[in-house]
């Protein structure tokens, strides 16, 4: 409108502007279709075309003699006043296409109003209510069996990922899709349809990849099948087939796990708040699972600086205990000062406290666990199981482990839960991370945060030697390593059901006979394990490298304290060690305080551990010297003879 129209008339100029922005504006409004699918922009310009076009079958001018019209002509007009096309075309909304396909319909059919096309089409895109239920199925889905991954995906940007398991695929969820629907009386999705809402509308529901959940099965299998192409018709059947077993098994053992859980939520006058309870007072079933999460480093903040990234914080320990079917999950965070290790003592002394401070008074527990022989899968976790029955802790006490490559479940949705709200937060003390934790979730208080002691060495709750308890009292499961089921019941005291699978089709497993010495065998927790003293060096490290990063003042005296150089290392502290409140899981007799690092004899004796051999001495090759090896740094020999001979040639 600027530059004008291009015509003789100079149509813009006979009008106001404001005239003709108005009127464009007006007919764009018009440009809808109604509830019989008629577009109205389209009746303004047919009732225009019946008094602006001539197409009668004589011409008609004055002064002239009619003659047989050969092509009609229009005359465009605007409040009046004749204009050219182009402008008419701008005052009434419309491009030059619409209004000669406007025109060419006219002169066909009139002014009869015309439908859309595709309104005798049969629609082959699914409606709103089948898209909606098929989303609704795939995040409902999710949410009963998806996983949240513990910090970053690195595939992935996403950070409210849920992870299935990788024996699940896209076309088994729509298989079960399928049966839903049908059961429902409700026609389904198609294949390709039920895809694209996955990803339109649940991209944040994935199949776990193999950087995420490594199966060295399933790598295997996987390379095996990609390399069958010349081998026999029979082999590449056993390798298919094989294939086919081991996700299958995976599959039955995470539906197990799956059960278990609904079975235990489903019972009646289950308590749902955590607690001391009597042993044995909840006649009933509980399931648990646990682990231990990747250590986190004090301080820590969202702004992290870029130096301290090649420095070693203070290190702070995570241990989960998840309680499915009460929605509840208890953080076990361990100070470097308090540490003694991630070995099977550790484990199953956070897992008494757990029993004596945070049950329900179950009479029948199911764990689960992943594969880990030095936390989880030894002999002294299936003695520990054992005691408890045999002095009737529990009735019934069932370990299931996870198959290997295969161990996603649900304490890994807290840790991730709590790693998410960390990476947007700071922590500079254990103060801060129980805060954190609390913080995670803040409507449904699912993590409840339990310090192990604090950031100078004192232990609120201790760790205890249960492999010397059960050394001399019982024995162990020969090749433990191949069950992944173990039962233990106080009908069958000491003795072990051992299953390769819980869901193994050939149910005969093994018994183990466990006790070894029934007389030595009591009640009494073990003798405790402290943590080695927090060393001076590691004290000074912190102090002179971590200290100027901590922003509070507070903070820097707990974390990071200055020690002097005549203080001598601290010993750790068991606050309230011998002392058991009313109502505990069990009374432990008199207690002796053993360092950790100390071996138990045969004699009932501790010995100190030898120290490690110091690293020898570096030998030149050039020279044979000790003291430096045969490098050169920027172009210097550190040899001195070999720099010596560097310089006299």
């Amino acid at each position: 409108m600027r530059n004008g129209c291009g015509c003789e008339r100079h149509c813009v100029t006979k009008f106001p502007l404001d005239l003709v922005k108005q009127s464009h504006l007006d007919c764009l409004e018009c440009d809808m279709y109604c509830d019989e699918h008629v577009n109205h922009q389209h009746l303004l310009l047919f009732g225009c075309m019946n008094s602006l076009v001539h197409n009668q079958p004589e011409t008609i001018q004055k002064g002239h003699k009619s003659h047989a019209r050969i092509e009609s002509r229009s005359t465009y007009m605007f409040r009046g006043v004749e204009v050219c096309r182009k402008f008419f075309a701008v005052v009434f909304g419309c491009g030059e296409k619409r209004l000669k396909n406007v025109k060419k319909r006219f002169l066909l059919d009139g002014v009869s109003p015309k439908q859309h096309g595709n309104v005798h089409q049969k629609s082959h895109s699914a409606n709103f209510d089948k898209r909606l239920a098929a989303r609704n199925f795939i995040q409902n889905f999710a949410e009963n069996n998806a996983l949240v991954m513990p910090g970053r995906l690195p595939n992935y940007k996403n950070p409210n990922l849920k992870l299935l398991p990788s024996s699940m695929t896209k076309k088994y969820v729509f298989s079960l899709y399928v049966s839903a629907a049908k059961q429902s009386d409700e026609a389904p999705l198609s294949w390709c349809l039920f895809r694209q809402v996955w990803a339109d509308f649940c991209q944040n529901v994935v199949i776990q990849l193999p950087r995420s959940d490594l199966c060295a099965i399933c790598q295997q299998n996987q390379m095996t099948v990609a390399k069958m192409r010349n081998l026999p018709e029979d082999t590449k059947l056993q390798l298919i087939k094989n294939c086919q077993d081991h996700l299958v098994l995976v599959q039955n053992e995470r539906k197990h796990y799956s059960t278990v859980i609904e079975m235990c939520k489903k019972q009646p006058n289950c308590p749902i708040e955590l607690g001391e309870h009597l042993v044995c007072s909840f006649t009933g079933n509980m399931h648990i699972s646990f682990d231990f999460a990747q250590q986190i480093h004090l301080p820590f903040d969202s702004q992290q600086v870029g130096p301290i990234y090649f420095l070693t914080g203070y290190k702070v320990a995570l241990f989960g205990i998840a309680v499915e079917p009460v929605g509840k999950f208890v953080l076990y965070v361990i100070p470097e000062a308090c540490a003694t290790g991630k070995g099977a003592n550790i484990v199953f002394s956070l897992l008494h406290h757990f029993f004596e401070h945070f049950g329900i008074g179950e009479t029948d527990v199911f764990c689960h666990a992943d594969n880990c022989c030095g936390q989880n899968k030894n002999n002294i976790v299936m003695q520990y199981a054992s005691w408890n029955t045999f002095f009737s802790f529990h009735h019934t006490f069932t370990i299931n482990f996870l198959p290997v490559g295969h161990t996603k479940f649900w304490p890994d949705l807290y840790f991730g839960l709590f790693k998410k709200k960390l990476r947007t937060d700071k922590a500079e003390t254990v103060e801060d991370v129980c805060r954190i934790a609390r913080d995670a979730c803040p409507i449904t208080h699912a993590i409840i945060p339990v310090p192990v002691g604090n950031e100078s060495g004192s232990v609120k709750i201790p760790t205890y030697d249960w492999s010397s308890k059960f050394q001399p009292t019982m024995k162990i499961i020969p090749d433990l390593k191949q069950f992944h089921h173990f039962h233990f019941s106080s009908d069958s005291k000491g003795r072990a059901f051992c299953n390769k699978a819980a869901t193994d089709p050939d149910a005969d497993g093994v018994t183990v006979e466990l006790l070894k010495n029934v007389d030595q065998l009591t009640i009494s927790l073990p003798d405790l394990i402290n943590p080695a003293p927090f060393p001076l060096e590691r004290r000074k490290y912190l102090a002179d490298k971590i200290r100027p990063f901590v922003s509070s003042e507070v903070a820097k005296d707990i974390l990071c304290p200055i020690p002097s150089d005549t203080q001598e290392e601290p010993e750790p502290v068991v606050a309230g060690s011998a002392i058991t409140s009313p109502g505990s899981f069990c009374a432990p007799e008199p207690v002796v305080a053993k360092p950790a690092g100390t071996v138990a004899t045969e004699g009932g004796h501790s010995t100190n551990e030898l120290p490690c051999a110091k690293r020898k001495s570096p030998v030149c090759g050039y020279c044979k010297q000790e003291g430096h090896r045969n490098q050169v740094r920027n172009g210097v020999p550190l040899c001195p003879k070999r720099k010596a001979d560097f310089v006299s040639e």
